[in-house]
């Protein structure tokens, strides 16, 4: 069994991973980070399949409504002109009733609810692996501070000290 440094990093490493309910320490957390890694990013990639999927279904949705609105009402396909202006003025209420009760309506707003719930999905996969890869750089840290210490000269030591204090310091 290697032995595992005793420092900040390798303390907060263990945090980090008994937050995400992971092994403390050892071989067993390095398992768990990369099979997690693994799911995560298969996740990820699922979700963004899916996602991409779902915007070319709805850009059918999106041209129909939006055709046959502008066949009801032509000042929609100009915007930034005074029937559009007009339009805006006195037939936005109707346009929109016309629109929450086209055909098309309700699965669009379904499929775009699903992209929304997409999005925090592959959000909190890039979350999981940012805590990931923050345990690896604290294990990392942690041992390069572990070897630091075993072999680092009396003058290294204190030039480190001082960074430290240095760092700890307000501005």
């Amino acid at each position: 069994s290697t032995r595992e440094p005793e420092n900040i990093y390798n303390k907060l490493a263990q945090k980090v991973a008994i937050a995400n309910a992971l092994p403390a320490t050892g071989r067993e957390l390095i398992q768990s980070v990369s099979e997690a890694y693994k799911q995560y990013n298969k996740d990820i990639s699922t979700f963004e399949n899916e996602r991409m999927d779902l915007k070319k279904s709805i850009k059918p949705l999106q041209q129909k409504i939006r055709m046959d609105l502008a066949e009801r009402w032509p000042a929609v396909l100009a915007p930034y002109t005074y029937n559009f202006y007009n339009f805006l003025q006195k037939e936005l209420g109707p346009a929109q009733t016309f629109i929450m009760h086209h055909s098309n309506y309700q699965e669009l707003a379904k499929q775009q609810e699903r992209v929304l719930e997409l999005d925090t999905l592959i959000l909190a996969a890039q979350r999981k692996l940012a805590q990931m890869d923050k345990i690896l750089r604290l294990r990392k840290l942690a041992t390069l501070l572990d070897q630091f210490q075993r072999t680092a000269s009396a003058d290294d030591r204190a030039a480190y000290q001082r960074l430290v204090s240095c760092e700890e310091s307000r501005l």
